[in-house]
């Protein structure tokens, strides 16, 4: 639309939202619009400076009454419609006719929503009808998804959605009429731009004492003197960049915030690229090094690796060339310990795997030369091996399923952490409770596959005991109470397989409860959001052993809305990806058990099409395998329910082929699985086989009974 118009936009809110809707007001009129976009055509005409010109309504309107000539004419002379949607829009009657008029004269390409709370289509998803957020004038018409310039026409302000930055990002395109994308570019760049303006005051502070403090000693002491002054200070900022790339690239990692870490650590490369590129020593690479490191944190868990893998492998050999130089330099050795680290999980990411074994046993014999080299040091202070060998047993476990020497190796590990953490100068460090912690971790997840449940829940226990002890040495530090609370979701579903139902829902409740409580702090933490819905996840497991199918639906559907949104940009990515899997390919086994088979083979079919889009090495994983059995079990359990039994004894066939050589190395989920698939094949021999096996470790789930007693009567007949 070109015509000349009064109005930006119409801003269209139920007034129980006056609040919000001043927020967004300000919102929109404080939005700086990038320079190269003022002047051009936009899809809503001249793209402006700033989005000063924008109509607010302040009274409610009654039910039956019709827009006064003021609303109507304002209607008329804006350029776009903003919905605030919520449950209090939908029961206002302003907001409704005030959808319906403007539809008239300007269609609905040139109205825009945004969610303030509540749940769009929400009846339809299985919530409560209450929370439906969109008006009934958006529910009664049938409308495109997104604009021709390719903006949503409904931006999600919730934290569980787009966020309240992304979804001004998303409706300021829409009225604009320009390509979000841009918008989203340039806002990181100011983003980075501010970040940078402090790092870089920070440094010039620093800098600018060094020159002061460099001229008073040329105005008195020798030129020698001077030079070894300035270079102390310009230690001192170089200690800076350290701290930026250690202490706070950690927190912001640990906090979520990944589009900072990602500016920071670019920026540090580009100084290490630049003028000190050339003339490096150990020191500068090293903090490089530590750039890297940091850089690493926001991409490895995404999958984003091919240039940092690049750029760290060209570095390595920096670092070995170093060595060659500086043989028994320990701060070069160290710093080359730190390169194979990073590349190693990198390489494991990128499923290179006897690659990644080759660099973590490079990483030991490194490690074993540094010590070597420092005679003081105590001869359990081995901490870099202790952490290689768990490195190295997950090699092991996941593409290998060698996971009786992995088991090997994670228990020598922990033995090594907690030697270190007795000596005299970590007894009271927090240091020594999560490397322990973090070390007990290991022990239970690769104990879920060689010893009996209980051995396994005990080693969760001393873990969740370990960082509970570290949280209240540090009680503001969130990212302990966070993995704590994580660790409770993984306990949920230890006690969930042994059938210790009460206890499974118990640290479900607990670990929930309390990670709510944290995004209530920090509300658009990824994290935090993933492991809510992973509780989710496990509540509908949980619901569907005991054959509440209909509540089991409603936790998982909870589950697919925390995990969709989130997994893409979480710093777990593959984590996230698996749960997102197993929660939808479980929400349609429940669409199923309630005779609803054609949605859920619909939605088994896009489930099919995410999990071929997935890279090999996802199911080289025991978590991707776990998944994968879930999967195509269910596929054949609904097969058969639609009478398709060729189908369903294709897919059984198949399941077996895939995984069941080797199912003494997989975890108990992915046994229970080939377990029914074989009885369903009519293998009886090989389903007892399996089943003695689980019930040797203690698997007691109730669905893996009534198994029991299927599989019986099988053997008698």
């Amino acid at each position: 639309m070109t015509e000349h118009t009064t109005y930006t936009a119409f801003v269209s809110y139920s007034h129980k939202d006056d609040k919000w809707a001043r927020w967004l007001l300000k919102a929109l009129e404080a939005y700086r619009v990038p320079r190269h976009l003022v002047g051009t055509e936009g899809g809503n005409g001249t793209v402006p400076a700033k989005l000063t010109r924008i109509f607010r309504d302040r009274e409610e309107l009654a039910a039956g009454a019709h827009l006064d000539a003021k609303i109507q004419e304002a209607l008329e002379q804006s350029q776009t419609l903003l919905v605030v949607c919520s449950p209090n829009a939908v029961h206002s009657y302003g907001v409704n006719q005030e959808i319906e008029l403007f539809r008239q004269m300007r269609g609905d390409e040139h109205i825009f929503y945004i969610i303030k709370d509540g749940e769009p289509h929400a009846e339809a998803r299985g919530f409560d009808p209450d929370l439906e957020c969109f008006p009934k004038a958006l529910l009664d018409h049938s409308l495109e998804t997104t604009t021709a310039y390719g903006v949503p026409l409904a931006a999600d302000a919730r934290a569980k959605g787009d966020g309240k930055k992304m979804a001004l990002l998303k409706v300021i395109a829409g009225i604009l009429g320009v390509n979000l994308d841009t918008l989203v570019r340039r806002d990181l760049q100011r983003r980075q731009r501010r970040l940078w303006g402090f790092m870089v005051a920070a440094t010039a502070g620093m800098m600018l004492t060094t020159a002061l403090a460099t001229q008073a000693y040329l105005a008195s002491k020798t030129a020698e003197e001077a030079l070894e002054h300035a270079q102390r200070q310009q230690d001192e900022a170089e200690s800076l960049i350290s701290y930026i790339a250690d202490d706070l690239g950690r927190q912001l990692w640990r906090r979520g915030h990944v589009d900072i870490l990602e500016a920071m650590s670019s920026r540090i490369l580009d100084h290490y690229d630049g003028q000190n590129s050339p003339d490096m020593g150990p020191k500068e690479i090293a903090r490089k090094v530590r750039g890297l490191a940091m850089l690493a944190r926001s991409q490895l868990f995404k999958g984003d690796t091919s240039v940092l893998g690049d750029r760290i492998a060209e570095l390595r050999t920096v670092t070995l060339e170093v060595m060659q130089k500086h043989p028994v330099d320990t701060t070069v050795l160290q710093t080359h310990l730190n390169t194979l680290k990073l590349l190693s999980d990198i390489r494991l990411t990128d499923g290179r795997y006897e690659e990644a074994r080759s660099l973590i046993e490079e990483r030991i014999s490194t490690a074993e030369r540094l010590y070597s080299l420092e005679p003081e040091r105590h001869p359990d202070d081995r901490m870099e091996i202790g952490n290689a060998l768990i490195d190295l047993a997950w090699v092991y476990a996941h593409p290998f399923q060698r996971t009786d020497e992995a088991y090997e190796m994670i228990k020598k590990g922990l033995a090594i952490r907690i030697a270190v953490g007795l000596l005299p100068r970590n007894v009271d460090s927090y240091h020594r409770l999560q490397n322990v912690a973090g070390g007990y971790h290991h022990l239970s997840s690769i104990q879920e596959i060689t010893e009996p449940l209980a051995v396994s829940i005990a080693s969760r226990q001393k873990c969740l005991d370990t960082y509970l002890e570290r949280q209240q040495l540090s009680p503001n530090q969130l990212i302990y109470q966070m993995l704590r609370f994580r660790f409770h979701n993984e306990m949920a579903e230890l006690f969930l397989h042994a059938g210790r139902i009460p206890e499974a829902k118990d640290f479900l409740n607990k670990g929930q409860t309390n990670l709510k409580k944290l995004l209530e702090n920090d509300p658009e933490n990824y994290r935090y959001l993933v492991m809510v819905g992973r509780a989710d996840l496990i509540r509908g497991q949980i619901l569907m052993v005991e054959g509440e199918w209909q509540k089991a639906q409603a936790a998982l559907s909870k589950a697919l809305d925390l995990l969709d949104a989130q997994h893409k940009n979480s710093v777990e990515t593959l984590d996230a990806t698996n749960w997102l899997m197993t929660a939808e390919t479980l929400h349609a086994l429940a669409q199923a058990n309630q005779g609803n088979l054609a949605d859920a083979e619909t939605s088994l079919v896009q489930v099919e099409g995410d999990i071929h889009s997935l890279p090999q090495r996802f199911f080289q994983s025991i978590f991707g395998r776990k998944m994968l059995s879930i999967h195509m079990n269910a596929q054949a359990e609904i097969a058969a329910m639609q009478g398709n039994t060729e189908l369903a004894r294709s897919l059984r066939l198949q399941l077996v082929d895939k995984l069941g050589e080797r199912w003494r190395q997989s975890h108990p989920v992915v046994r229970f699985e080939l377990m029914k698939a074989y009885m369903d094949l009519g293998q009886a021999e090989a389903a007892s086989e399996i089943a003695a096996n689980l019930k040797g470790i203690g698997f007691k789930r109730a669905d893996f009974e009534r198994a029991l007693t299927v599989l019986a009567q099988m053997e008698t007949r």
